[in-house]
C-alpha cells in the first residue's frame, strides 16, 4: 500500500514539473504558441501531387501540367507519339533543373513564381508574363518552339504552377525564390583545368564529353542523368549556356549527386567553362 502511494505522488509531482515547464515557455517564448505565421511556416510544405491533388477538372489539368515537367521528352519533346506535339527540340526535362518538380529550394522552384508574375526582363527589356517566360525556356532550355498561350500544354503549367503558389506564407516564398545568391570570382576560367575537374567530378554521370547517362537497352528512351553538352541539350541562348549562371546559379545547386564538400570547394566555374567552349 505504501509503495502505491509513492507511485501515486510521483506521478503528481511529474505532471506538476510538466504544467510548471509549460507555464514557464509561454512566458519565455510567447512568440512560438501565439504567432500564427510561425505555426504556419512550421507545418507548411509544398504541395503534392500524391496527397494534395484537388478533384475535377482542375486536379487533372495540375496532373497534365505535373507530368509535362516530369516527363518532358514523353510529353511534348522528340519521344511523344504525336507529332505535333513536340514542342521540345531535346530530350531534357524540366526536371533536370527545376528539381523535385519545381518543388525543391535553390534550383528556380516554382512555388511562389506566379506571384511574382508580370515582371521586367532585362533579356526582353520589357514586362513579360509567366507564358513568356515558359516560352523562353522552350525555344532556349530545351532548343525547341513556342507553346501557342492558349494551348492546353500552355495551360496545364501554367495551372500546375499557379497551385504550387497558392497560399505560400511570404516568409516561405522567399526562401524558394531563384537561386541562392553567389559571389562572382575573380579568377579567369580556364578551359584546360576545367576538362581535368570535370573528369574527375562531373563524367561519372554526365559522361564524356557531357553526352549524359542514357537509360539502359537498345531503344533510347531518355536519360538517368542528362547531357549538359553536345546536340541533345540547351541551345547557346540558354542561361546554362553562360559561365556564371551555370556554374554557381544552377548546377552548383541542382547536382543531387556530388559531393557536398566538393560542391562547396570546387571552383565550378573551370568544369563550366571547358564545357561550353
Amino acid at each position: 500500500m505504501k509503495e502505491y502511494m509513492f507511485e501515486i505522488a510521483y506521478m503528481f509531482l511529474g505532471m506538476f514539473i510538466g504544467f510548471l515547464i509549460f507555464m514557464l515557455s509561454h512566458v519565455i517564448y510567447p512568440d512560438w504558441y501565439h504567432n500564427d505565421s510561425s505555426f504556419a511556416e512550421v507545418q507548411w510544405r509544398p504541395k503534392s501531387i500524391q496527397t494534395d491533388l484537388p478533384a475535377g477538372q482542375l486536379g487533372a489539368e495540375i496532373k497534365y501540367g505535373y507530368l509535362l515537367i516530369t516527363k518532358t521528352s514523353d510529353q511534348i519533346g522528340p519521344l511523344s507519339k504525336n507529332p505535333n506535339l513536340r514542342y521540345s527540340g531535346n530530350n531534357l526535362s524540366c526536371n533536370n533543373c527545376h528539381l523535385n518538380a519545381g518543388r525543391t529550394i535553390g534550383s528556380g522552384s516554382f512555388v511562389g513564381v506566379s506571384n511574382r508574375f508580370p515582371q521586367f526582363r532585362g533579356r526582353e527589356n520589357k514586362m513579360g508574363t509567366l507564358e513568356e517566360r515558359i516560352n523562353g525556356c522552350m525555344e532556349r532550355s530545351m532548343n525547341g518552339r513556342a507553346f501557342p498561350e492558349g494551348s492546353k500544354e500552355m495551360k496545364a503549367m501554367i495551372t500546375y504552377m499557379n497551385w504550387l503558389s497558392n497560399d505560400v506564407p511570404p516568409e516561405i516564398e522567399k526562401l524558394y525564390k531563384g537561386y541562392v545568391p553567389i559571389q562572382i570570382p575573380d579568377f579567369k576560367a580556364d578551359p584546360e583545368i576545367g576538362k581535368n575537374l570535370y573528369d574527375l567530378h562531373c563524367k561519372l554521370c554526365h559522361m564524356e564529353n557531357g553526352s549524359g547517362m542514357r537509360f539502359p537497352g537498345e531503344e533510347f528512351t531518355g536519360y538517368i542523368y542528362p547531357p549538359i553538352g553536345g546536340d541533345d541539350t540547351f541551345n547557346d541562348g540558354a542561361g546554362m549556356n553562360r559561365v556564371l549562371t551555370a556554374s554557381f546559379s544552377s548546377l552548383k545547386e541542382i547536382c543531387p549527386l556530388a559531393p557536398p564538400m566538393m560542391l562547396q570547394l570546387l571552383p565550378m566555374k573551370k568544369p563550366i567553362t571547358w564545357l561550353l567552349s
